[in-house]
């Protein structure tokens, strides 16, 4: 991403931050409506769990530009997450549906550039969680 990309990720999401967790609450509800498999990936205790992946998405727009600081911490949830069960398709649902419940809440200020640029930072941190994955896969094969 170019420093002009980084700077509309880091806007728009001022737009969720009021409404963060609750924005999470509403990505859950559309995982439970039309994934109700991908949704049984994440705990019951819904609250705690909304506010952990907003805090998490934080990190991401904060590092947008320093994405190889996350890659770590990523790699680490990609690893508690595929022991969760998670597979690579699960994370394209959680990605569509979060871009879905962005786009509803930003209304006209939505385009496809910024869908697109949403959906590279999306890619990008699913890529560093699986790589977590498939490295803890191949250290326990080892």
């Amino acid at each position: 991403m170019n420093r002009r990309d980084d700077k509309r990720i880091r806007e728009s999401f001022e737009w969720f931050a009021p409404c963060g967790p609750a924005m999470i609450a509403m990505m859950m509800r559309k995982l439970s409506d039309g994934h109700s498999h991908v949704r049984s990936l994440f705990p019951l205790e819904a609250e705690a769990v909304n506010r952990r992946m907003f805090e998490t998405l934080r990190q991401v727009v904060t590092h947008v530009d320093r994405f190889e600081k996350l890659e770590q911490p990523l790699a680490d949830l990609g690893v508690r997450c595929a022991k969760a069960g998670a597979t690579a398709a699960d994370y394209a649902v959680v990605r569509d549906q979060l871009l879905s419940v962005m786009e509803e809440i930003s209304g006209d200020d939505w385009d496809f550039r910024l869908s697109q640029e949403w959906r590279e930072v999306l890619d990008a941190v699913a890529g560093a969680m699986m790589a977590g994955a498939v490295r803890d896969g191949m250290r326990r094969a080892a």
